[in-house]
C-alpha cells in the first residue's frame, strides 16, 4: 500500500525594532532577522535534518542573497531590511532521518507547496513561511514513522484521456499516473441538505506528483503548481443505501481537476455515516484551465494505511 508522511520546516520571522532613547526612528533603524531551521525532532526520538540545503532570498530591488545550511548549527540566521521577500529552497537538498542523532540515513520526500514562498517582513510584528516535505518511498512502503500526521493518506491513480484541448490536446487517448499526497485530519461527517449522509475531506497543502507521461507538461509544469493546492473530497451514503464519490483537485494556481460521481463501497459507523476507509473506483474526470480542458475517465485509489 502506497503512503506518505508530512515534515513541516517552518522558516520564522523575528524582528526587533533599535531605538534611540528619547529619538525616533526611520526605516533605516529597523532591522529583521529570518531564522530558518534545518533539524526537527522526529517522534519516535530521532531527529530529521535538511542537508546539502541552499536558500535564495530575493528582494524587492530584484537583488538576490544565496544562504547555504549547516546543518551542525541547525539553522541559518538571515539579517533582512523590512520588505516582502521570496525565499527559494534549490535543487539539490536531502531530507535525512536519525534514530540516535548521530547516524543519518536520506529518504524520500517531494515538497508539499510552492516554491518559491513569500514573506512580507515587517519590524516589529512576527511572520511565518512554511516548507512542507511529503516523505514516501519510491517502492510503495512507509520507511518511517515521524511527526505531525500519524498516518497521512493518498489518492492515486491513473488518468485515460478522452478528448483535450488547447495546449493538452496532444493527450487525447493518451494516460498518465498521479498521486495526490494529503493531511487526513481535515475531514468531517455531514449531513447533506437531501438528507444524505456523507464524509467530506478537505486537505490543503497538498503534494502532487505525476509520471508516466509521454508529453512532459503534467510531470512538469502541471505538477509543479499542483504542490500546495488542495483537495474537496465526498464520499456520500444516498437514500437507497448506495455510496457515492465526487471530488476537485485544485492546483495552486486555481485549475481544478473534478471526478465523479462514481460509485464506492466503505464500511459505515454506528450512526450511519460512510468510514475513512481505503476504496477503489473508477470516475470520470474533467480539467478546465484557462487555455485548455480536457476530460476522460480515471482509476481512483483512496489509501488510508
Amino acid at each position: 500500500m502506497r503512503q506518505s508522511l508530512l515534515l513541516a520546516s517552518v522558516l520564522v520571522l523575528a524582528s526587533s525594532l533599535s531605538l534611540a532613547a528619547g529619538c525616533v526612528s526611520d526605516d533605516t533603524d529597523e532591522t529583521a532577522s529570518l531564522q530558518i531551521p534545518l533539524v526537527q525532532p522526529a517522534a519516535d526520538g530521532g531527529v530529521f535534518r535538511l542537508r546539502d540545503a541552499t536558500f535564495e532570498v530575493g528582494a524587492p530591488d530584484g537583488t538576490i542573497q544565496s544562504f547555504d545550511g549547516d546543518v551542525e548549527a541547525g539553522s541559518i540566521l538571515v539579517p533582512l531590511a523590512p520588505a516582502r521577500y521570496s525565499v527559494r529552497l534549490l535543487a539539490g537538498w536531502t531530507l535525512e532521518h536519525s534514530t540516535d542523532g548521530t547516524t543519518f540515513t536520506p529518504v524520500q520526500a517531494i515538497i508539499g507547496n510552492q516554491n518559491p514562498q513569500f514573506i512580507q517582513i515587517f519590524p516589529d510584528t512576527p511572520s511565518t513561511v512554511s516548507f512542507r516535505f511529503y516523505v514516501r518511498d519510491t517502492q510503495g512502503q512507509l520507511t518511517i514513522t515521524f511527526g505531525v500526521v500519524a498516518e497521512p493518506q493518498q489518492l492515486f491513480g491513473i488518468m485515460s484521456f478522452e478528448q483535450a484541448t488547447g495546449v493538452l490536446a496532444q493527450y487525447t487517448g493518451l494516460s498518465v499516473g498521479y498521486a495526490n499526497y494529503f493531511d487526513p485530519v481535515a475531514q468531517t461527517r455531514e449531513v447533506a441538505a437531501d438528507g444524505s449522509k456523507q464524509r467530506r475531506y478537505f486537505p490543503a497543502g497538498i503534494a502532487a506528483e505525476f509520471f508516466n507521461d509521454p508529453i512532459g507538461l503534467f510531470a512538469g509544469p502541471i505538477g509543479a503548481q499542483g504542490a500546495g493546492g488542495s483537495i474537496v473530497m465526498v464520499v456520500r451514503v444516498k437514500a437507497d443505501g448506495t455510496q457515492e464519490l465526487t471530488g476537485t483537485v485544485t492546483t495552486f494556481t486555481g485549475t481544478p481537476i473534478s471526478f465523479g460521481p462514481a460509485s464506492v463501497s466503505v464500511g459505515l459507523d454506528t450512526e450511519g455515516f460512510p468510514l475513512d476507509q481505503d476504496f477503489a473506483t473508477v470516475a470520470a474526470f474533467t480539467l478546465t484551465g484557462p487555455a485548455s480542458s480536457a476530460s476522460g475517465t480515471a482509476t481512483v485509489h483512496h489509501s488510508v494505511n
